[in-house]
């Protein structure tokens, strides 16, 4: 029997390390209390331009016009087919 949520990180116990566009699978839940998937875009940007300033962290629905989703887990995409 393998574990259900074999290969998904907890977004509690670590963050992607890079910014990808579309390059994560996120679960999250909506505010109807549904559990839902996509693919999403994570975001670790510097809030200010000074030195060592704090990093906004955000998912984003992918593709999409800025929806931004706060996932509860996630997971790296694999890398596509070479055809």
């Amino acid at each position: 029997m393998t574990n259900s949520n074999e290969g998904w990180i907890s977004v509690k116990d670590r963050l992607p390390d890079t910014f990808k566009f579309g390059g994560y699978l996120v679960s999250f839940i909506t505010n109807m209390g549904e559990i839902m998937q996509c693919v999403a875009s994570f975001e670790n940007i510097p809030q200010h331009v000074f030195e060592n300033p704090p990093m906004h962290k955000r998912w984003y629905v992918y593709p999409s016009s800025g929806h931004e989703i706060y996932p509860t887990h996630w997971m790296p995409l694999p890398k596509n087919p070479t055809p």
